[in-house]
């Protein structure tokens, strides 16, 4: 069993977001972002008395941590990197009349996006470590469909520390990314 601590130091995440956009009884138009939030991390092993574990400390090793002060049970560095997601899920936005272009007290409540925020579902994972730093919000940020098939989807690079955000623009880098993504079993 690989069972490995992963100790985020630094504050970089891959941001991917995806639109999905539909329209109900072609009058009101509905947008789903899809939003992942994945973290970079430094992996440690934990070690027991100074020797390595194969896996999570034991409940008897637990209680003779505790027992110690705490001094027993201890992590230390692999020297290798990897990637895990700290968020999937999506957020909701609905426009009452899509096709709607006016300006007015009335019809302008009617053509107004309004965002429902994120649903109550099983199918969210974690909760969102950067949630002001949304991509479909923003319009320096492009929307992508290689071939034409997939969703209009943006990927970026972001440092909470520094505010940073990088996006990643070039088709050869995105797909380097998400091969690399693909290698440590993150599902795009």
């Amino acid at each position: 069993m690989d069972i490995r601590y992963c100790n985020p130091e630094n504050g970089d995440f891959v941001i991917i977001e995806s639109i999905h956009s539909s329209d109900l009884f072609r009058v009101s138009e509905v947008t789903q972002v899809y939003r992942q939030v994945i973290r970079y991390c430094n992996y440690e092993e934990y070690r027991f008395d100074g020797k390595p574990l194969a896996g999570i400390p034991s409940q008897i090793q637990y209680i003779k941590h505790f027992l110690s002060g705490g001094r027993r049970i201890t992590t230390h560095p692999t020297g290798k990197n990897g990637l895990y997601t700290v968020y999937a899920g999506i957020r909701n936005s609905l426009r009452p009349i899509a096709n709607l272009n006016v300006e007015g007290k009335i019809t302008g409540v009617l053509a107004t996006s309004y965002d429902l925020g994120v649903p109550m579902s099983p199918f969210i994972y974690g909760s969102d470590p950067i949630l002001e730093m949304q991509l479909s919000m923003r319009s320096d940020i492009h929307f992508m469909m290689p071939g034409g098939n997939p969703p209009p989807t943006a990927l970026a690079f972001y440092n909470k520390n520094t505010g940073v955000l990088r996006e990643i623009a070039n088709l050869e880098e995105r797909r380097k990314l998400i091969r690399d993504l693909a290698a440590v079993g993150s599902r795009l």
